[in-house]
């Protein structure tokens, strides 16, 4: 009779388990299915040992009980067999679902925000409990800000993973610190460094910068009361409180960011330039001081005024051109628009430093939008610019990158610039070919968008530079990490022709290549054969895009002249 109530009860449990299946997509159903199939399973052995030493008597009740033994053993196995079959329907749905968080993956390191959420959320339509698609939909949500909906991924996450990985923390903790709940955000990072898997000191680091953030936001709340009081709010009163000197460096940062989400028009900009606004920038004292510290020796409270000043300059530079020159004549070692330059090229890695890189690239944007010309001309050093621009496009992550590449493709439009390097030091020259060597042979670590727009300025900036380009084709080095990534892009087969980033990758290195080849040098003659065989083969294919015909011909007819034998196959 237990038996028999036993196996009563295992059906009663299967039928609600089987109604909350058909009624709910909460992942906690699909682990309440998993926990009582794993539990019928372990009982199911016990089950049959008892049913086969059932010794069948002409008692009636003990046939009675055979028999629904017998029908017990029999659910049983109906049931092992529904588990079996629902475990290869989840495997077959997680390898679909992983197949759209590997596009994902693609769309998120090309800074493709939307699409990439896209991919996670059909991932997600096929498996509901695939924790991975949560936890990198959470991390393209805190990417765009939406934080309300990063938490609640990461919170899945957190869940779906028992409790047990770092990485689900980081973003609960990230969506936190965008919702200004600090303090819970700091309990993420805490539960983040128990994990087994946490980066040792990976945590500590991220307490250290939420401290830093926590100082900073407090300061600019004392900031923002301070200024709102007494018709503090107005750009010239927020002017006049910051000209003073005697207040904390967090005060002046949080001042400062306050002054620029005030410049939303062309009018708020003129009264900035009008009331001596620029006397901030270079003459106020404390940061003076800031600026002329050396970047490497910054505190973070430096770091973050320095990125707080070159935020204003940004939207000082928004749309006015008045504002842009006067801003680019700030470029004397020291200065701010000099500064913005040393910060594209330093490579700290912490988060302060992050962040002032990419306010100095949207600052130098602004600037280089309506007075190219005057910053390329005040710059101290522009091949040291162009340089680090390159170098950075490679190394930063996606967006970072982007900002990087779009900047580096204004300045290579700039008659100035060009007119400055061809008075450069070889060596200055020397130092631009190597970065787009780097760049090339690197390839996209993070962003390809970003590779083909520096790849294409860098192409406009050597075919409007004659001295630039001897210095790059004198490089045999740069000729053979053009080759390299030119196989890397160009599809391998008729039936592969990759995507269209990809092909425009492959047609802006063979563009760069033609330009970089019209200086005939032995580098060139020892390459053009295997570059000619590659450019007849891409130019010959129907299906390539017609971008990448067209420069692969050009390709071809810069390097059939140096080549016999080249051209005895064009020929043929």
């Amino acid at each position: 009779m237990t038996e028999e109530l036993d196996a009563l009860k295992k059906v009663e449990d299967v039928s609600e388990c089987i109604k909350q299946l058909a009624t709910s997509n909460d992942p906690t159903t699909l682990d309440a299915a998993d926990k009582l199939l794993k539990k019928l399973e372990d009982g199911s052995e016990d089950l049959r040992t008892k049913t086969n030493r059932t010794v069948i008597t002409k008692d009636s009740s003990n046939g009675n009980a055979s028999a629904n033994a017998a029908e017990s053993a029999a659910f049983m196995r109906e049931i092992e067999r529904d588990a079996a079959e629902r475990a290869d329907r989840r495997e077959r749905n997680r390898r679909r679902a992983a197949e759209w968080k590997d596009r994902g993956n693609a769309q998120f390191k090309l800074a493709n925000y939307d699409q990439a959420v896209d991919c996670y959320t059909r991932g997600l339509a096929i498996a509901k409990d695939f924790e991975l698609l949560y936890q990198n939909r959470a991390n393209c949500y805190v990417k765009q800000g939406r934080f309300e909906e990063a938490l609640a991924d990461a919170e899945a996450a957190i869940f779906l993973t028992r409790e047990k990985c770092a990485k689900p923390f980081f973003h609960q903790a990230k969506a936190l610190t965008g919702l200004n709940r600090l303090s819970e955000a700091r309990e993420a990072y805490s539960r983040m460094s128990s994990c087994s898997d946490a980066a040792p000191g990976h945590a500590d680091r991220c307490l250290a910068d939420l401290d830093r953030l926590s100082a900073a936001r407090k300061a600019e709340a004392r900031a923002l009361e301070e200024f709102s009081s007494g018709g503090g709010n107005s750009v010239e009163m927020l002017i006049y409180r910051l000209a003073r000197g005697d207040q904390p460096t967090a005060y002046y940062a949080a001042g400062m960011r306050c002054l620029a989400a005030l410049l939303v028009g062309a009018n708020e900009r003129a009264l900035f330039r009008a009331k001596s606004g620029f006397s901030l920038l270079n003459k106020q004292q404390v940061v003076v001081t800031t600026l002329a510290v050396p970047l490497e020796s910054m505190t973070d409270a430096q770091l973050d005024l320095l990125t707080a000043s070159l935020t204003l300059a940004a939207a000082v530079a928004k749309e006015d051109s008045e504002n842009c020159h006067q801003l680019a004549q700030l470029s004397k070692p020291g200065q701010l628009a000099a500064r913005a330059v040393d910060v594209v090229a330093f490579n700290g890695a912490s988060p302060s430093a992050s962040d002032a890189r990419q306010a100095a690239l949207d600052a130098l944007s602004k600037i280089g939008q309506l007075a190219c010309d005057r910053l390329c001309g005040c710059c101290a050093e522009p091949a040291g610019l162009v340089a680090a621009l390159l170098r950075q496009t490679q190394r930063l992550a996606a967006q970072t990158a982007l900002a990087a590449a779009h900047l580096f493709s204004q300045l290579a439009g700039c008659v100035r610039l060009r007119e400055r390097l061809e008075r450069a030091a070889p060596n200055a020259l020397a130092g631009i070919a190597q970065a787009g060597e780097s760049l090339v042979s690197a390839g996209a670590s993070e962003s390809l968008a970003a590779f083909c727009l520096a790849v294409e300025a860098l192409r406009r900036l050597m075919a409007g530079c004659r001295p630039l380009r001897q210095a790059a084709a004198a490089r045999r080095a740069f000729l053979t990490a053009c080759c390299t990534a030119l196989e890397r892009y160009a599809p391998d087969k008729e039936e592969d022709c990759g995507g269209e980033l990809q092909q425009s990758a492959a047609a802006e290195v063979a563009a760069l290549l033609a330009s970089a080849s019209l200086e005939a040098t032995p580098a060139v003659s020892g390459a053009a054969v295997r570059l000619g065989e590659m450019a007849l083969r891409l130019a010959s294919r129907p299906s390539v895009a017609p971008q990448l015909r067209e420069f692969s011909l050009a390709l071809l007819a810069t390097l059939a002249p140096r080549s016999v034998e080249l051209a005895r196959q064009i020929g043929a």
